[in-house]
């Protein structure tokens, strides 16, 4: 059932709450928003505070990703699958299946075109530097699941600690891509035995030719 919880830019947000936040969106670079619905940017500065109090101000969140147009998803879409198709041979079904490991399908409500899910990792606010996670946001490789046994030690507990400051917020974590967490799509909805999800596609919200 769709809430219609509007879009808000968590980037101001972040300011008014003075919350020590990262922001470096992917996509469109040169915005100075990031949007995510009202009720999820809430549960995201409180993870924000949280990491905040944890770490005594010396840890911040940074945030890549929050709310994605459909047309850019098609675009991710067609180019990740275009790069695994000539790295790793596939076609067909197993290509579509190898592709959706790492982004999601754009005609079936991508968590990102919801507004509720959010690409993040954790850095050292004095130096900006990310914490080590095993490798780097968005890379298309096995080792960007949640769980890889490659990934031990430090990498292993900073993985730990940005899964616990969201999921205590009210985030899940999709396990293919440790950086990316959800509210109210559908993937958190089938995650937790949700009968639906509250965020539907969100087609009528701020003007992102203004971003």
């Amino acid at each position: 059932m769709e809430t219609n919880d509007p879009l808000v830019d968590v980037i101001e947000r972040a300011e008014h709450e003075r919350l020590p936040m990262v922001f470096a969106p992917v996509a469109p670079k040169d915005t100075r928003h990031c949007y995510l619905r009202r009720d999820a940017a809430s549960r995201l500065m409180n993870a924000a505070r949280a990491l905040k109090e944890y770490s005594q101000g010396a840890l911040a969140l940074k945030i890549t990703d929050a709310f994605r147009p459909l047309e850019l998803q098609r675009k991710y879409f067609k180019e990740i699958s275009r790069d695994i198709a000539a790295r790793e041979g596939l076609s067909g079904k197993e290509l579509w299946k190898r592709t959706t490991q790492f982004v999601a399908d754009p005609d079936g409500y991508p968590p990102h075109t919801t507004g509720g899910a959010v690409d993040c990792t954790i850095v050292v606010r004095k130096s900006g530097k990310e914490l080590p996670m095993g490798t780097a946001i968005d890379t298309v490789d096995d080792r960007s699941n949640f769980w890889h046994p490659a990934i031990r030690g430090a990498e292993r507990q900073n993985r730990q600690l940005l899964f616990r400051m969201m999921t205590t917020a009210g985030f899940v974590n999709a396990a293919t891509e440790w950086w990316h967490y959800s509210f109210g799509d559908q993937y958190w909805a089938a995650f937790l035995g949700k009968p639906q999800a509250i965020y539907g596609m969100a087609e009528s919200l701020p003007d992102l030719r203004k971003a």
